[in-house]
């Protein structure tokens, strides 16, 4: 049954599957994700991210499940190449948001992910 009305709340029931489909490409499995989509919504319902849209939730599932246990390739990277480099191929963010989320320079992340993106370029 359809829901009538508006917009949801942020962190609603109908980012679930936004936030768990984040997660399950950035993690190693099944698992790793559901952990991350806890962690990311939890945190937004106890309140440590006020006011958290579906991205940020995404964001905060997608670095979780990176820390946690990430996908290959992206598993043999050093954790910041390999948080940079999912944040623009899984979210799509730019490096100037991707500059914010990590507190870092925008000639830092570029950095990152032009020696990840060689790491992962060179053969194994």
């Amino acid at each position: 049954m359809l829901r009538s009305g508006g917009r949801q709340p942020n962190g609603s029931d109908a980012d679930l599957p936004w936030v768990y489909g984040a997660a399950i490409r950035a993690a190693s499995c099944e698992e790793t994700a559901a952990r991350a989509t806890v962690a990311a919504i939890g945190a937004h319902r106890k309140g440590s991210s006020n006011g958290a849209g579906r991205r940020d939730l995404m964001v905060a599932a997608v670095r979780s499940a990176l820390a946690d246990s990430p996908s290959e390739p992206l598993g043999r990277l050093p954790v910041d190449e390999r948080e940079a480099i999912g944040l623009v191929r899984i979210l799509g963010l730019d490096v100037d948001e991707v500059a914010t989320v990590l507190q870092r320079e925008a000639r830092e992340v570029k950095a990152l992910m032009r020696t990840g993106l060689t790491r992962l370029a060179a053969p194994a």
